[in-house]
């Protein structure tokens, strides 16, 4: 519909399209009328998703909620626009905090439906490189990856790094100093941790100039494929998030790449993970550098940690997702 600006909101910063074109987009050329069904994510957000809900008279909502957490701003559009949710025929949360939200401030009841992922599109990428390896599609991965982890990662016998990943807006929110500072300032042994850094943000030059180490790699923004790729050569996953956040899709995601998973212990990341994953105290860099220590130095946990996420990530494999739509929302849409 046009061009989105940046908002902040929720600790962070959201594309809204409040803009005057995208408006005027919005308005004269949205038609959900249209179709036989519409899926609305984050309906009360300014812009096509709000103009879409006040527009839709005939044709059944299925309105999505991601949102975690409550300020004032939202109370007061939530109230404002509540007249709309007789346009809603069926609400979706993408997690158990999610729907307190919408609790909160709708006093509505959500179906809870996590986020999922393509997770055979993201295994492309890991068979792509462990053929690379000299795995070869016709390997066992287990048996193999453990013996290869166990010849990689033991810092006792071998000189071979571990590669860490964080992939986030750099903005206080996500938590990406605590994880440097963890590194950096720990006070234990993590030199044969090498962290890439994919993302950029408010914060980003001032994290370059406070904390330098040859072992970080800044990556900036990176394509999906660019990304999924370089999970896939990589070994753990951290999540130092410190709050705001609903569901996790990277958790997902990195699981679905075989990353073994070291995540702050926000309720949404607990929901996701359940065993699937290490859990620190959030915001706490001393107890993220004990859970680095940890998995970095110990081959057989992370290759066990691998092997869990491997198997977690299949609980959120889109198909899922598109079955369990396909079953709720069915009966929504009219039969000639």
């Amino acid at each position: 519909m046009g061009k989105s600006i940046g908002i902040r909101a929720n600790g962070s910063v959201s594309p809204v399209g409040v803009l005057p074109s995208t408006l005027f987009n919005s308005i004269f050329k949205i038609k959900p009328d249209d179709f036989d069904l519409v899926n609305i994510h984050e309906p009360f957000v300014p812009g096509p998703s709000l103009v879409t809900l006040m527009k839709a008279k005939r044709v059944p909502v299925v309105a999505t909620f991601h949102r975690s957490g409550v300020d004032m701003l939202y109370k007061i559009e939530a109230t404002l626009l509540k007249y709309l949710l007789q346009n809603i025929n069926f609400f979706v949360s993408v997690s158990a905090s999610a729907d307190e939200t919408v609790g909160e401030v709708l006093n509505t009841k959500t179906n809870i439906a996590y986020n999922a992922v393509d997770v055979k599109s993201i295994r492309a990428f890991e068979m792509s490189s462990n053929i690379k390896r000299g795995l070869g599609p016709a390997a066992k991965p287990v048996a193999k990856r453990e013996s290869m982890e166990k010849n990689t990662y033991n810092s006792d016998e071998t000189s071979m790094s571990v590669k860490a990943v964080f992939v986030g807006r750099h903005e206080e929110r996500k938590g990406l100093e605590v994880l440097l500072k963890a590194v950096v300032e720990g006070g234990k042994d993590l030199s044969k941790l090498n962290l890439c850094i994919v993302g950029e943000g408010p914060m980003t030059a001032e994290l370059k100039q406070k904390y330098r180490s040859t072992s970080f790699s800044w990556l900036g923004k990176l394509t999906d494929e660019a990304l999924y790729s370089m999970m896939c050569k990589s070994d753990i996953l951290v999540a130092p998030s410190l709050y705001g956040e609903s569901f996790g899709l990277i958790l997902i995601e990195a699981m679905a790449a075989g990353l073994a998973i070291v995540a702050s212990d926000l309720r949404s990341y607990r929901e996701v993970l359940g065993d699937a994953g290490i859990l620190f105290e959030v915001g706490n860099a001393e107890s993220l550098n004990k859970a680095l220590e940890n998995v970095s130095k110990n081959s057989e946990l992370l290759s066990e940690m691998k092997e869990r996420a491997r198997n977690k990530a299949s609980e959120f494999d889109v198909e899922k997702l598109a079955r369990w739509y396909l079953e709720k929302v069915s009966n929504l849409v009219p039969t000639e």
